[in-house]
């Protein structure tokens, strides 16, 4: 999906009976006035990426998600989120700029950058559902200093380091 408008429109990029590698693009696209989803909802694929794309008054931008029925062997091996503009995205409360499902499938291989993005809001940068997230970058993003990097909805939990990197942890980790 290539330069398209979306106003009050969830864009679902989701394959259901995925068998075998497939790749999701979605950019250089606006998404605009989605007050109760993500712009994209459960981006789907072997190798997803979503770039130059706009998110204006969203509750949420970007959730990346697997598929409970697939088979096993379908993973999520390259995520590229780069170059998006976050603006009046929900709020502390509600919404954040990227889901990570825990039914994405994420093998040793697997690579998530998230990298040249920049944000208007604080809205949490991630809702974390997935502790599976192996090569993760997160890099280069302009985000807020008030921002948090989970949203209270997040199974697990992260920081900013005071260089802008981020740090995962699990509930239990994150409570020490």
């Amino acid at each position: 999906v290539s330069g398209c408008t979306f106003d009050n429109v969830v864009l679902t990029a989701r394959n259901d009976q995925l068998k075998a590698d497939k790749k999701v693009s979605i950019t250089g696209c606006e998404f605009s006035n989605v007050k109760n989803s993500y712009g994209i909802k459960e981006a789907h694929g072997s190798d997803i990426t979503i770039s130059n794309n706009k998110f204006n008054a969203c509750r949420s931008g970007v959730m990346i998600s697997g598929d409970k029925n697939a088979s096993a062997t379908v993973s999520t091996k390259n995520v590229n989120i780069t170059g998006n503009e976050f603006n009046c995205i929900g709020d502390a409360q509600k919404g954040d700029l990227i889901q990570i499902a825990g039914d994405c499938n994420f093998d040793t291989a697997s690579t998530l950058e998230i990298t040249n993005n920049e944000s208007t809001t604080d809205t949490p940068v991630f809702r974390l559902e997935n502790k599976d997230i192996k090569g993760l970058t997160f890099s280069d993003n302009t985000i807020p200093p008030t921002a948090p990097a989970t949203s209270g909805e997040s199974k697990f939990g992260a920081t900013f380091n005071k260089e802008g990197a981020l740090n995962i942890q699990t509930w239990s980790e994150k409570d020490k």
